[in-house]
């Protein structure tokens, strides 16, 4: 599960080893993956699009999302994730 940590208007940067999401550094940048195959690297530095959006995995530090791919549109993304806790019987 990835979360939409980039929103259309928000500003996404790398900056050496990091990514900064309006000014604010949310996650490091990896060369490799835990199984030792090199992840793409992408130089990115701007403001998302009206339908652009920023997936970031917040438990797996090394995980193929959007510091690797890029931004994608929303037609891309296939649903909502919600907490069980939130959910009535």
């Amino acid at each position: 599960m990835k979360y939409a940590l980039g929103l259309p208007g928000d500003y996404v940067c790398r900056r050496k080893d990091e990514l900064w999401i309006n000014k604010r550094k949310v996650a490091h940048i990896y060369y490799k993956t835990s199984s030792n195959l090199a992840l793409p690297q992408q130089k990115f530095c701007g403001k998302l699009a009206e339908n652009q959006y920023f997936l970031i995995s917040l438990f797996v530090p090394n995980s193929f999302d959007s510091r690797y791919f890029g931004a994608i549109e929303r037609k891309y993304i296939s649903g909502k994730a919600i907490s069980i806790s939130r959910v009535k019987s």
